[in-house]
């Protein structure tokens, strides 16, 4: 007898253990700071700016077909000039995360928590506070590298920050509230095969 082919598994019913994303992200942070300027009387409101440069990378594993856990770094204008105000934003956060895949887009949403090394608005030192991050996305698999390379077609996510400089001149305290869009490309590596 003629030997038969082996019917190809479709990407959603054999996804990806592992995706690696790193791109393009632009982050908007609305909040004021009261600022204690250099006379000592003065309090001044200053606001942040949005951050048009900036780079993300993640690593999400899957623990089965729908749910994993994610690491996410993301850095925002940190190289452009670090010592103007509003200089830029440094974040870590590790989480969950839930996909649902199909033939060709996979859509997520995740919820992370973690730190922000954020710099202030009227020349504020870095300084660490709180992150939390809740947004999703979606994911388009090409056929390039035997599937394994994809296109995050957009993740969007709400970050809230805080941070404190303290009293004093050029002290302060942030509560921002910050949108990130970012896409870029995402790498699929090994498979999570059906039972």
């Amino acid at each position: 007898p003629k030997p038969t082919a082996k019917p190809k598994v479709s990407a959603a019913d054999s996804p990806s253990r592992w995706d690696i994303f790193a791109g393009y992200s632009y982050l908007s942070a609305k909040g004021t700071v009261n600022v204690l300027q250099p006379d000592g009387i003065t309090v001044l409101p200053q606001t942040y700016k949005s951050n048009n440069y900036g780079a993300i990378a993640s690593g999400a594993y899957f623990f089965n077909k729908y749910v994993g856990a994610q690491v996410e770094g993301s850095a925002h204008d940190m190289w452009i000039d670090s010592s103007s105000s509003n200089s830029g934003f440094i974040l870590g956060s590790a989480g969950l995360i839930a996909r649902f895949p199909t033939e060709n887009i996979t859509p997520f949403v995740h919820g992370l928590v973690g730190a922000a090394r954020i710099g202030g608005p009227q020349h504020e030192p870095y300084n660490w506070g709180n992150a939390l991050t809740a947004g999703g996305g979606m994911d388009y698999a090409t056929p390039f590298f035997n599937g394994h390379l994809g296109i995050r077609l957009f993740q969007a996510d709400y970050i809230y920050m805080h941070d404190n400089w303290g009293p004093g001149v050029l002290g302060g305290r942030a509560n921002l509230n910050a949108a990130r869009l970012s896409t870029g490309l995402v790498f699929h590596v090994g498979t999570i095969a059906p039972p």
